[in-house]
C-alpha cells in the first residue's frame, strides 16, 4: 500500500508541475502575442505615415513627369523657331497645375519649385517676345518659387541664373540681381547652362556692373567663348557684340564673316 501511495502522490506531483508549466508557457504565450499586437498598434501609424509619404512622393514625380514634357517641348519649339514661338494657355495651364501639385505633395523639394519658376518665366518671355502687357504677378510668382527653390538649395547655379534673367525681364536690375550673377558663376563656373545665361546677361548689362562683378562675368564671357564658340557668337549676334566675342574664340577663322577684322590681326 505504501509503495502505491508513493508512486500515486509521485505521479501527482508530475501531473501537478505539468499542469503549472503548461500554464506558464500558455501565459507566456499570450503575454507574447499581446506585445507583438501592442507593438503592431503603434507601428501602425508609421506605416500609415510611410505609405501616405510613399504615394505622395509618387504622385509628385508623376505630375512632374508631364510638367518637365512641357518644358522641354518649349525648349525645343523656341530653339526651332523662336519668331513663331508661342505657348498653348491650355498647356501652361496644365503644366502649372502639375508643378503647383508636386510643390503641394513635397514641399520641401526645390526641383518642384524650380519649375513653376521655369513656368512663369516662359510666360513672361512669350508676352516680351509679342510685345504683350503681362501682370506683374507672373514675374513675382517666378521669383518666389525661386528665391524658396535657392532657400532649399542654395548652391544650385542654374536657377541662380534662371533667377538673375527673370528679374531682369521684370526690370529689377538690383542688388539682388547684382547676387544672383555673382552666386551663379561662383557655384556653376563650368555649367554651360550658366555661362548661357550669364553671358547673355553679362553682353547686355557689363557696363553697368559693379566692377568686381563685372571682371567675374567677364571671365565666364570668355570660358564660353573658349569652350562653345558657336553658342557664344550665336548670342553675340543677336546683340551685335561680335567685338566683344571674336577675340574670345580659339579659332576665329571659324567666324570669317563676324570677325574679319580680328582675322586680318593675325594675318
Amino acid at each position: 500500500m505504501s509503495l502505491d501511495n508513493g508512486q500515486t502522490q509521485q505521479d501527482s506531483c508530475h501531473s501537478s508541475r505539468k499542469r503549472r508549466s503548461s500554464s506558464r508557457k500558455s501565459r507566456n504565450r499570450k503575454s507574447g502575442l499581446l506585445h507583438k499586437r501592442l507593438l503592431s498598434l503603434l507601428l501602425l501609424p508609421l506605416f500609415v505615415g510611410l505609405a501616405i509619404e510613399s504615394f505622395q512622393l509618387l504622385s509628385a514625380a508623376v505630375v512632374d513627369g508631364q510638367t518637365r514634357d512641357y518644358l522641354a517641348f518649349w525648349q525645343g519649339r523656341f530653339n526651332k523657331d523662336t519668331e513663331q514661338f508661342t505657348l498653348s494657355e491650355d498647356a501652361v495651364a496644365i503644366a502649372r497645375a502639375g508643378a503647383v501639385r508636386a510643390a503641394d505633395l513635397v514641399p520641401n523639394s526645390p526641383k518642384y519649385q524650380e519649375a513653376i519658376g521655369k513656368i512663369e518665366a516662359w510666360v513672361v518671355l512669350q508676352a516680351q517676345l509679342n510685345g504683350s502687357v503681362i501682370e506683374s504677378s507672373h514675374y513675382q510668382k517666378g521669383l518666389a518659387a525661386y528665391r524658396e527653390a535657392i532657400r532649399l538649395r542654395p548652391a544650385w547655379p542654374n536657377v541662380w541664373a534662371d533667377m538673375a534673367m527673370i528679374k531682369v525681364r521684370a526690370g529689377e536690375f538690383d542688388k539682388e540681381f547684382f547676387d544672383t550673377l555673382r552666386m551663379a558663376t561662383k557655384f556653376g563656373p563650368w555649367e554651360e547652362g550658366v555661362m548661357n545665361t550669364v553671358t547673355q546677361l553679362g553682353l547686355w548689362y557689363r557696363n553697368w556692373l559693379p566692377a568686381d562683378l563685372k571682371a567675374t562675368v567677364d571671365g565666364t564671357i570668355a570660358r564660353y567663348a573658349e569652350n562653345y564658340p558657336h553658342q557664344a557668337m550665336t548670342i553675340a549676334r543677336l546683340q551685335d557684340k561680335r567685338e566683344v566675342i571674336c577675340p574670345l574664340v580659339s579659332k576665329p577663322e571659324w567666324f570669317r564673316k563676324d570677325c574679319p577684322s580680328v582675322i586680318d590681326g593675325q594675318s
